[in-house]
């Protein structure tokens, strides 16, 4: 629920949260997207933008997205909040399951959770959706490392895997390459220098 207290003034329709590129850029393939889905058919190709462009593969729509998927309710500034607001809270989640993964206790982990959830690097990336949402689901693939080192289970390699896929289907690439370089490195360094126990 921070988000939606955070964002308060976003929350009761004062004002849409994201502006610039997520609202000129972004909304417009969300929306396309979901119109097409919700017609019956697969966004494969638009002819709004250039002289024509496969959209189902533009990271800017996202098609493939949970998230995005809110859109098909209805595209509005109000469902571009929301997703937003989804966003953070998701951020906020896994952000605390990773800390507590560590060992922090439940107070460290929740002001973990919002400085790193609600700093001013993702509350001012808000014009870049799929950004927000990548960088979301960072701490989570990192508590599923953390959680393969110490433990070895399939299901936290399956579990880690999957948040990948969805970083992926989240299509910005930047925040993508960063992302992954982070979990590598830090895989890395559970290996070769950590000595406790797994």
């Amino acid at each position: 629920m921070l988000p939606v207290l955070f964002f308060w003034r976003h929350t009761l329709g004062w004002g849409t949260l994201g502006d610039q590129d997520a609202v000129f850029w972004f909304f417009p393939a969300y929306k396309f997207v979901a119109e097409q889905l919700r017609s019956g058919h697969l966004p494969l190709w638009s002819p709004f933008l250039y002289s024509g462009s496969p959209i189902y593969a533009q990271w800017q729509a996202g098609a493939l997205d949970p998230i995005n998927w809110i859109y098909m309710i209805g595209t509005t500034a109000r469902t571009l909040t929301l997703a937003q607001e989804l966003s953070f809270a998701i951020s906020l989640v896994s952000t605390f399951l990773y800390a507590r993964s560590l060992g922090l206790r439940r107070r460290a982990a929740v002001v973990s959770a919002v400085i790193y959830s609600l700093s001013g690097f993702q509350v001012g990336r808000t014009l870049y959706p799929g950004f927000i949402h990548i960088v979301a689901l960072l701490p989570l693939v990192l508590f599923f490392t953390e959680r393969l080192y110490r433990r070895g289970r399939r299901q936290d390699l399956i579990g880690g895997a999957l948040v990948i896929a969805w970083q992926v289907f989240a299509a910005h690439p930047q925040p993508l390459i960063y992302s992954s370089l982070l979990v590598c490195a830090y895989a890395l360094s559970c290996v070769l220098f950590r000595s406790e126990e797994a």
